[in-house]
């Protein structure tokens, strides 16, 4: 799926993962993945990969991430039913889930707080130093 869903990449995440990380999809994709291998999942949408997601875990932190294609957005309804059960799962035996998400990545921002995220002010972050808000969700489900 990694394969399928790197050139079709929102512009969005690609901006973000070139900010936080200098990484092209495919590689962030790839390294995501590896660093989760057991928390990872594919949303398909009439066949194709819409997004890849996963969460990696530290101890009682787990850092949730997602890279998705414009298929999200296009089918945002059947996308934003699913979030909650996956987010849940990702608060399994966890105090905290956390991770950062580009400031310009305003369709993010709005679906971390539908979900009940809390932000920070954002700072800079990331080799190219851009702003940034860190996210958060305390307390065990």
């Amino acid at each position: 799926h990694a394969l399928l869903l790197a050139p079709k990449t929102r512009s969005a995440d690609q901006d973000e993962l070139w900010a936080a990380a200098k990484m092209e999809p495919l590689e962030a994709i790839l390294a995501s993945m590896q660093a989760s291998s057991n928390t990872c999942a594919t949303l398909l949408l009439n066949g194709e990969p819409a997004c890849i997601f996963g969460c990696r875990y530290d101890g009682e932190t787990g850092y949730p991430w997602m890279i998705g294609s414009d298929l999200l957005v296009q089918h945002a309804k059947p996308f934003l039913q699913l979030c909650p059960t996956w987010v849940e799962k990702m608060r399994q035996g966890v105090t905290k889930l956390e991770n950062y998400v580009d400031a310009r990545n305003t369709v993010a921002i709005r679906w971390l707080k539908r979900l009940g995220f809390k932000f920070d002010d954002a700072a800079p972050y990331g080799p190219l130093n851009l702003p940034f808000h860190r996210f958060t969700m305390e307390g065990k489900p």
